[in-house]
């Protein structure tokens, strides 16, 4: 019934507020657009859709409202790779993502799931800004940070934002 919800919300507001995104957009667009917030729950939502399906996650909800806080909250930050960092940080601990079910084949466990899916999303949105098929990213970021998830999960449980924010500068030039 939430997901229901969700879903219904977020496309009044698509209705509302313009024409729905379909191509996600860099972190760096994102925080020079005229409405950041918005342009970033949007990109948040529908890249993180495509993610949590890469990881094998079954009837998976992505919060877009939370998306939007988090950015407002944290958006002051003013490296991008930092910003990254404490996103991930803030969207994987606040519940912005449910995962009812993952398939027995998923690379990553239940506990790690969020984590992961959330740093795989915000790596996309940080690599290669002039990238054309910004969508097609998404998988490559997604496998990086399934190699990378013993460290992800590391940092993350550490929660060492500036660690954080190097991996994900390193890795974003090799999505």
């Amino acid at each position: 019934m939430a997901r229901n919800l969700d879903h219904f919300v977020c496309n009044v507001a698509h209705s509302v507020l313009g024409e729905r995104t379909k191509i996600p957009t860099s972190l760096r667009a994102i925080i020079a657009s005229p409405r950041p917030e918005q342009e970033f729950s949007v990109t948040y939502y529908e890249t993180m859709k495509l993610v949590l399906s890469r990881i094998g996650a079954k009837r998976a909800l992505a919060n877009q409202s939370a998306g939007r806080r988090a950015f407002a909250q944290l958006a002051r930050s003013q490296d991008v790779f930092e910003l990254a960092a404490q996103l991930t940080l803030y969207l994987a601990d606040d519940g912005s993502i449910a995962i009812d079910q993952l398939d027995e084949q998923s690379p990553v466990t239940r506990s790690g799931a969020n984590v992961v899916a959330v740093f795989a999303g915000l790596l996309s949105m940080l690599a290669d800004p002039d990238e054309p098929d910004r969508e097609a990213m998404i998988p490559a970021a997604t496998e990086l940070a399934l190699a990378l998830q013993e460290k992800v999960l590391d940092l993350y449980h550490k929660k060492d934002t500036s660690a954080l924010a190097a991996l994900l500068e390193r890795c974003a030039n090799h999505v």
